[in-house]
C-alpha cells in the first residue's frame, strides 16, 4: 500500500508539473517580456494563481490606458500648448475688436467734424449771401429813391456802411421804369416809418 500510495503522489506531483509547465508555456508565448520566477524554496516555477497574478498585473501595467512618464509628461506639454494656443487666440480676437471699436469710434468722430465743418461753412455762405442781397437790395434803393435825404436817413437805418452817403447833397436819378412793381416797393419803403420794413 505504501509503495502504491508513493507512486500516486509521484504521478500527482509530475502531473501538477507538466500543467504548470503548460501554463508557464503559453504566458510565455502571449506575452514575451514576461520572466517566470522560481520559488526560492522549492526551485519549482509559480503555482497557477501566481502566474495568474502576475499576468493580471502585467496586463494592467501594459493596458491601452497605461502610460508612461514620458508619455505623461508630452501630454502635459501638449495641454499647456493647446491652452497657449487658446488664450493667444482669445487675446488676438480681444485687440481685434477693440481696433474695430477705435476705427468705428474715429470714424464717427472724423464724420462729426467733417459735419460740423460744413455746417459752419454752409452758415457762413448763407451770411454771405444774405449780407449780398441786403447790400444789393439798399443799393438798389439808394439808385431809385429821388429825394437825398430820405435816401441817406433810410441807409443809416439798414447799415453802418452808408452814413457818410449823399453829404454832398447830389440827386439821385431813378432808373427803374414808373408805375413798377420796384417803384411801388421803394415807394412801400420810403413811407414805412418801422425800422425793420425793409426786411421782407
Amino acid at each position: 500500500m505504501k509503495h502504491r500510495n508513493a507512486r500516486h503522489e509521484d504521478a500527482k506531483s509530475r502531473r501538477e508539473r507538466l500543467w504548470n509547465e503548460r501554463q508557464n508555456y503559453f504566458t510565455t508565448k502571449m506575452q514575451p517580456e514576461t520572466r517566470i520566477v522560481t520559488r526560492p524554496s522549492t526551485g519549482l516555477p509559480p503555482s497557477k494563481h501566481e502566474a495568474q497574478a502576475s499576468k493580471s498585473a502585467i496586463s494592467e501595467n501594459s493596458g491601452p490606458h497605461f502610460r508612461t512618464e514620458m508619455q505623461l509628461q508630452l501630454a502635459a506639454l501638449q495641454s499647456l500648448q493647446r491652452v497657449q494656443t487658446a488664450r493667444k487666440k482669445e487675446l488676438i480676437e480681444h485687440k481685434s475688436i477693440e481696433m474695430a471699436k477705435q476705427l468705428r469710434q474715429q470714424r464717427n468722430e472724423d464724420a462729426l467734424k467733417k459735419n460740423s465743418k460744413m455746417a459752419v461753412k454752409r452758415l457762413r455762405n448763407w451770411n454771405e449771401k444774405q449780407k449780398l442781397e441786403e447790400e444789393s437790395e439798399l443799393a438798389y434803393l439808394l439808385q431809385n429813391i429821388k429825394p437825398a435825404a430820405e435816401a441817406v436817413h433810410l441807409a443809416q437805418l439798414l447799415s453802418s456802411r452808408w452814413k457818410d452817403v449823399g453829404k454832398e447833397g447830389g440827386g439821385f436819378k431813378s432808373c427803374i421804369p414808373q408805375h413798377s412793381r420796384q417803384e411801388m416797393r421803394v415807394q412801400f419803403l420810403l413811407d414805412n416809418q418801422r425800422i425793420g420794413a425793409f426786411y421782407p
